[in-house]
Formats: structure tokens, sequence, C-alpha cells
């Protein structure tokens, strides 16, 4: 298994203020919300899981993490997700994490 780490961003909602939206900026695209922050930080993980397995599946680079600036009201917090890759014919990779765990089989 194969450790990342990445900046996630996460705002709450003005309407909302339990409510958080969550972003990787250097993943574009990767986005997610929870009831709570801790709801957001566990979906986002899984959302990240899922892009990284996306770029692997299509044999691409994985971007290294960058210094963004943060927008006002929002907290960044370093993530950490393991994959776990392998070309098998006929299967799908498995990926898994510390609190979520994500498998496909043939």
């Amino acid at each position: 298994m194969k450790f990342y780490k990445f900046t996630a961003i996460f705002a709450p909602e003005k309407d909302a203020p339990n409510v958080y939206n969550a972003s990787v900026p250097v993943l574009p695209g990767c986005f997610s919300f929870g009831d709570s922050f801790d709801e957001a930080k566990y979906n986002i993980r899984e959302a990240v899981e899922l892009y990284l397995l996306s770029i692997l599946d299509n044999e691409q680079k994985i971007p290294q993490d960058k210094k963004i600036k943060l927008p006002k009201n929002a907290i960044a917090q370093e993530i950490t997700v393991g994959v776990d890759f392998e070309i098998k014919t006929g299967f799908f990779p498995t990926i898994s994490s510390k609190k979520s765990s994500v498998s496909y089989v043939k």
C-alpha cells in the first residue's frame, strides 16, 4: 500500500454553519461535503481515494500537493490516503484507508 498526503480545504456553508464543503485543490473536481466537520473529512478522504484510483487506472501521474491561498473562513487540514493498486486481468484494484475501505472484485 502506498500513502499520499494532500491538503484538504473545509469551508462552512453560509446558511448552515455546521455543514462543511470540502475540496482538494490539487485534484481538480475532487469535492465532497458533510453535515459536520468530521463527516466532511471522512467523505473527502473517500473522494480522494476514488480520484486516485481513477488516475492510477488510467496510468496517469498523481499530482504533488502544493501550498495554496486559503479562502476566507476556510480550514486547511492535511489528509493521508492509502491506495493499494494492482493490475490483475479481470479484477479491479482495491483502495483503502485507515477509516474507510472500498473493494472491487470480478
